[in-house]
C-alpha cells in the first residue's frame, strides 16, 4: 500500500544552478498522477524571478562562455546592421 503524504512541501525555485525560496506568496499544487493526491506547491515566481532566470545574462555558463545559440543571434544582429549601412 502506497505511502499517505500528510505534510505539501513547498517548493523552491532554481537559478544559476542554486536553488532560491521565492518571494512570492502564490504557489501552485503539484500531484501525484497516479493518486491526485498533492504533495508539493511549486512557487509561481514573481516576474523579477523569470527574467532573472531567463535573460541572456543567466544563460552564460560557469566557463565564461555564452551558449550558441546567444552567439548566432548577436552575429545576426550584426550582420543585419551591417547590411542596413
Amino acid at each position: 500500500m502506497a505511502e499517505v503524504v500528510t505534510e505539501v512541501k513547498r517548493l523552491k525555485y532554481c537559478v544559476n544552478g542554486e536553488w532560491v525560496e521565492s518571494a512570492t506568496d502564490k504557489y501552485m499544487p503539484v500531484t501525484d498522477s497516479s493518486t491526485g493526491e498533492v504533495f508539493a506547491e511549486a512557487p509561481c515566481c514573481t516576474k523579477e524571478e523569470v527574467e532573472e532566470v531567463v535573460t541572456p545574462e543567466a544563460a552564460v555558463v560557469a566557463e565564461g562562455t555564452e551558449p550558441e545559440v546567444i552567439e548566432k543571434g548577436k552575429k545576426e544582429e550584426e550582420e543585419e546592421a551591417a547590411a542596413k549601412k
